[in-house]
C-alpha cells in the first residue's frame, strides 16, 4: 500500500493511458483490505493506517482522482472499492441525492461491491454499503431507469440489505422482465422462514421465462414451506419450458 499511496501522486484524469497502469496496481494492492485488520497492523502498518485510522481518509481519496474522467480505467472500479471504500461511500450517498446520478459508474461500482460481499471480501462496510443502498434507492432517476433499477435490485441482494426487502418486493411487480428476475434473485438471498406472499403471487402469473428460471431456483430456498412447494408445483405443471422445469427440480433436490 506504500507503492499504491505513490502511484495515487501520478494519477490525473486527462491521462487515460497512464491511469490503466497506476489503476491495476492500485486494485492489486488495495486486495490487502481483504485481511484482517491485526494483520495489517502487525504486517502492513501503512495499510493498516490507511484503512482503519482517520487519517487514512485523506490518502484513500487521493485514488480518486480519475473518477471524473469520462471512460473509467478498466480497473477503477476494484480499485476504489479495495483501496477507498470510505470515499466511494460518500461518493455513492452524494449520487443517491443528485438530480442527475451518474448511473453508469454507479452500475460498475455495485458490480464490484456486490460480488465482494457474496465472497466475503468485504469485511469493513456492509452495514454502510446497505445504508447506502436504501438511499439509492428513494432516488428517482435510479428507480425509473430499468436497467438502474435492476442493478440496483440485485446489489441490494449481494449485500443481503434485507432493510430494503420491501422495495425489493414491490418490484416483482415491474413491467420490465430483467427488473423482475432481479428481484426473485434478491428476495431468494435475503430469505426467511417463509416465501414472501408477493413471490407466491408471482408465480401464478408470471410467464417470461428468464423471468421463471429465477423464480423457480427462489422457490427453493424454502424447503419447509408448503406454499412454496405447491408454487413450484403448479409452475411446473403449466410451464412446459425444460430449462424451467429442470431447475425447478434441482431446487427440489434438498426439499424434506
Amino acid at each position: 500500500m506504500a507503492m499504491a499511496r505513490a502511484c495515487a501522486a501520478g494519477l490525473c484524469a486527462d491521462k487515460p493511458a497512464r491511469n490503466e497502469i497506476l489503476y491495476d496496481f492500485i486494485a492489486a494492492a488495495g486486495r490487502c483490505r481483504r485481511s484482517h485488520g491485526e494483520l495489517l497492523r502487525l504486517y502492513d502498518p501503512v495499510a493498516h493506517e490507511i484503512f482503519y485510522t482517520d487519517a487514512g481518509i485523506e490518502i484513500q481519496k487521493q485514488f480518486l482522482h480519475a473518477m471524473e474522467s469520462e471512460k473509467w480505467p478498466r480497473m477503477l472500479p476494484e480499485a476504489l472499492v479495495n483501496a477507498a471504500p470510505r470515499p466511494l461511500l460518500e461518493w455513492m450517498k452524494s449520487q443517491a441525492a443528485a438530480e442527475q446520478p451518474q448511473i453508469s459508474k454507479l452500475i460498475l461500482i455495485w458490480r464490484e461491491w456486490g460480488s465482494g460481499i457474496v465472497f466475503r471480501r468485504e469485511r469493513q462496510y456492509v452495514d454502510e454499503v446497505r445504508s447506502a443502498i436504501a438511499k439509492l434507492s428513494l432516488n428517482a432517476k435510479i428507480t425509473d431507469n430499468a436497467t438502474a433499477l435492476a442493478a440496483l435490485i440485485r446489489f441490494a441482494g449481494e449485500a443481503g440489505a434485507s432493510g430494503s426487502a420491501e422495495f425489493v418486493l414491490q418490484r416483482l411487480n415491474h413491467a420490465d422482465a430483467k427488473v423482475r428476475a432481479e428481484a426473485c434473485l434478491a428476495v431468494q438471498r435475503f430469505g426467511g422462514e417463509k416465501a414472501p406472499e408477493a413471490l407466491l403471487a408471482l408465480s401464478k402469473k408470471e410467464s417470461d421465462l428468464a423471468v421463471l428460471l429465477r423464480l423457480a431456483e427462489a422457490l427453493g430456498t424454502w424447503h419447509d414451506d408448503a406454499s412454496a412447494g405447491a408454487a413450484a408445483l403448479s409452475v411446473f405443471e403449466r410451464c412446459e419450458n425444460a430449462e424451467v422445469r429442470r431447475a425447478l427440480l434441482f431446487s427440489a433436490a434438498h426439499a424434506a
